[in-house]
């Protein structure tokens, strides 16, 4: 995502090149080419001047050096979960069935629309309530 996009989804106020392309989070310390970091605590001010990420996202009233592009918004932590779920992928989907290798007691109860993927066992009695999702492998006793 443009810096410009991310600033504007915050409603983040952008000082620096709008146009880097931010691919990451990451710590002030372990961040690298591409990452947005924030800044928060205070405590930490001296390391926004030595990060190595892209961006940095701070509270409004932030005063320090940067080396990097800054945006400026009323909580840094709490953007800072915004472009985490911003960036991330989209959820997996699992679209309701049973896979042919799973094993299924006759007296189990598998409620509707239910994913059991490769290779699941559930033993007799077990209850699988309605929407579960059961990835491979997973055993139910």
């Amino acid at each position: 995502m443009k810096l410009t996009d991310i600033a504007a989804a915050l409603g983040g106020v952008l000082e620096g090149d709008g146009e880097v392309e931010i691919t990451g989070v990451s710590s002030l310390a372990e961040s690298g080419s591409g990452d947005i970091t924030f800044l928060s605590n205070p405590r930490y001010t001296s390391a926004v001047a030595s990060t190595s990420a892209s961006a940095v996202l701070v509270n409004s009233d932030w005063t320090g050096e940067c080396p990097c592009a800054l945006i400026r918004v009323g909580s840094a932590d709490g953007a800072f979960a915004k472009v985490a779920v911003l960036l991330s992928p989209p959820p997996v989907v699992f679209e309701p069935g049973i896979h042919a290798s799973a094993v299924i007691a006759s007296d189990a109860s598998v409620g509707k629309d239910v994913y059991i993927g490769p290779n699941c066992v559930i033993e007799p009695g077990a209850v699988i309530g309605d929407g579960c999702v059961l990835v491979a492998g997973v055993y139910v006793g």
